[in-house]
């Protein structure tokens, strides 16, 4: 119920990460690298902010309480209890996200997402170079996550799609 109740008094959760989604569509012609940045940045916010956060926050039932440990709990980097996160994730939505594959692909999302989390990250701290192909599958990352994920796990709560 909190967490039907946390979606409902949240409905523009997910404008922000699809306006950078557009965005990333619109410089891929032009810019590869800005285009991979900004729709990874955009699968990323729309999977903390709009998914894991969400179903985090419905975990506990004091609100001040339940935004520090959100916040908390997203920002680690230990690898046990983001397998915690993900098992929580993988319950509330009934996808699992080790195994998800997105339609077209041979790879678990999980995998693709840490493909481009590379490429991202050598462009941000060695100014490395994008492939229109690694700009798309950026795109086609974040489109899955905000898109078929995300309302997968409205559908499941069976809340309208926002």
């Amino acid at each position: 119920a909190r967490l039907t109740d946390y979606y409902l008094g949240h409905r523009e959760i997910m404008n922000g990460p699809k306006a950078m989604l557009e965005e990333a569509k619109n410089l891929l012609p032009s810019n590869n690298r800005a285009s991979l940045v900004l729709a990874f940045a955009a699968g990323e916010v729309g999977l903390h902010n709009g998914i894991l956060a969400p179903i985090l926050h419905g975990c506990f039932h004091n609100e001040t309480a339940a935004d520090l440990l959100v916040h908390t709990i997203m920002g680690t980097k230990n690898r046990q209890l983001i397998t915690v996160l993900f098992t929580i994730l993988t319950n509330t939505t009934g996808i699992d996200f080790k195994t998800f594959r997105r339609s077209g692909s041979e790879k678990p999302l999980i995998g693709e997402i840490g493909e481009i989390r590379k490429v991202r990250n050598e462009v941000l701290h060695q100014a490395g170079t994008v492939g229109e192909g690694e700009a798309s599958l950026a795109i086609i990352i974040s489109e899955t996550i905000l898109n078929d994920i995300f309302n997968a796990v409205l559908i499941k709560l069976r809340l309208p799609l926002l």
